[in-house]
């Protein structure tokens, strides 16, 4: 991502959400080059109450604060195709395609 981009970023949700475009190629720099049709999963590991953060302090990667997770989730919800899971693995079972920027999200804890 170029510092330009970086600076007109206002939050660490913005943030993430620019990182995921780059995954999905879709970040407007030119690279989607075939990938459409294509879903990405958002896997997150934990979500706990920003006072709680300090009992993971060697998971931090794998630990999101509720407050983050809100707004991660109300930009997801705004920018992207947010499908259920069990949506997404019937189109893969079936061999469909999927509708631009299709997203689906799952939590393990």
């Amino acid at each position: 991502m170029s510092p330009e981009t970086a600076n007109r970023l206002r939050t660490n949700g913005e943030r993430i959400l620019a990182w995921l475009f780059r995954l999905a190629g879709r970040l407007g720099d030119g690279s989607s080059g075939g990938r459409e049709g294509r879903a990405v999963v958002l896997a997150y590991h934990r979500v706990v109450p920003q006072e709680r953060l300090r009992a993971f302090p060697y998971l931090e990667d794998l630990v999101t604060p509720e407050e983050s997770f809100a707004e991660q989730m109300a930009l997801l919800a705004a920018r992207f195709r947010v499908q259920p899971l069990e949506e997404i693995v019937r189109t893969l079972r079936e061999g469909g395609r999927f509708g631009p920027r299709t997203i689906g999200v799952t939590l393990d804890d």
